[in-house]
């Protein structure tokens, strides 16, 4: 018997080669002239042209890839501001996941806590995705009952938040074993008081100090921080919407943005409103019942390049189909 490897692993596989030897590439060339900063650019950009050729079939490969241009971009972003850097530091930020810049060396060893959490997250994930597959999904929109939409959404909200929970564990453990300390990826989102330190303290901490420096800094330095609070929320929602949109259209860039759009607005309130002042419980209440009622915007259209949206093909057409090698077909 022989088997064949999908085609969407094998485009999906020289892409990322192509985009690590752009990235490579970019980092040698940098230099301090506006030229070749540009050009470090450009070779992170170039790597957009054959992402897009990817079959439309596959639209979780197609977001994961825009997303993962997103976010080399952003890296190529900081190795232009350290053009002068000897070129071994240069690649290290271009190539690695994790900013080396926030690395301190230790002791090489096994580190079980972080291995645990790779474990139990990953349990948590992969059943989150399997009850989203098993469960039954045919009927009309029309007919299904609100709960059932709601769970469908929690539990995709519950496999995004365990994901990135098994990155920053993962690269916490795999940097250990070479004798490098990362800073914590994930800083338990889950106990955050506000939807400010959710953002701005504790999720995604790696993304969250580019945006702070780079999206925040620029307008707070001329004394208009909230311009810069919103650019930042305006900048995260463009380039998840981007990738949302190489995979589904417009119809999952919008929501994705809007969820990020209003993810702004919702801080700019509760600065007004003193959440921040609130009792622990009422604070927690507020930040935890705002990304209930918002999450849709976000966890659906994820969901819809899995051919898992509980809203299904009445609102992503033909998408609905699951393609081959994602679930029972």
């Amino acid at each position: 018997m022989t088997s064949t490897v999908p085609l969407h692993l094998l485009l999906g596989a020289a892409w990322l080669a192509l985009a690590l030897c752009c990235q490579a590439v970019g980092a040698l060339i940098v230099g301090p002239s506006t030229v070749r900063k540009v050009a470090a650019l450009a070779c992170t950009l170039v790597t957009a042209v054959p992402a897009a050729f990817l079959p439309p079939e596959f639209p979780f490969q197609r977001a994961v890839l825009w997303l993962y241009l997103a976010l080399m971009f952003m890296r190529m972003v900081d190795v232009v501001s350290e053009a002068e850097k000897p070129v071994g530091e240069r690649l290290a930020l271009a190539l690695l996941a994790f900013d080396p810049r926030d690395m301190t060396d230790v002791k090489p060893s096994v580190d079980l806590r972080a291995g645990a959490r790779v474990i139990g997250w990953g349990a948590v994930f992969a059943t989150s995705l399997w009850f989203e597959y098993m469960r039954l999904d045919t009927l009309p929109v029309v007919h299904r009952e609100v709960a059932l939409l709601w769970a469908c959404w929690l539990l995709g909200a519950l496999a995004v938040y365990a994901l990135m929970e098994v990155v920053g564990a993962t690269g916490q453990a795999l940097f250990a074993l070479v004798g490098l300390r990362v800073q914590p990826f994930q800083r338990d989102p889950i106990l955050s008081r506000s939807l400010v330190e959710f953002w701005g303290k504790r999720w995604n901490r790696e993304v969250g100090r580019w945006l702070h420096r780079w999206c925040f800094l620029p307008f707070a330095r001329r004394g208009w921080p909230k311009l810069g609070v919103a650019w930042s929320f305006v900048f995260s929602g463009l380039f998840h919407a981007i990738s949302l949109y190489a995979a589904l259209g417009w119809r999952g860039a919008l929501p994705m943005g809007a969820f990020f759009l209003v993810q702004g607005g919702l801080v700019a309130t509760e600065r007004l409103i003193g959440v921040a002042r609130w009792p622990a419980l009422s604070a927690r209440v507020w930040t935890i019942g705002t990304f209930i009622l918002t999450m849709p915007l976000f966890v659906d259209p994820a969901l819809a390049t899995l051919a898992l949206s509980p809203l299904g093909a009445a609102v992503w057409g033909d998408v609905s189909a699951r393609p081959q090698g994602f679930g029972p077909n």
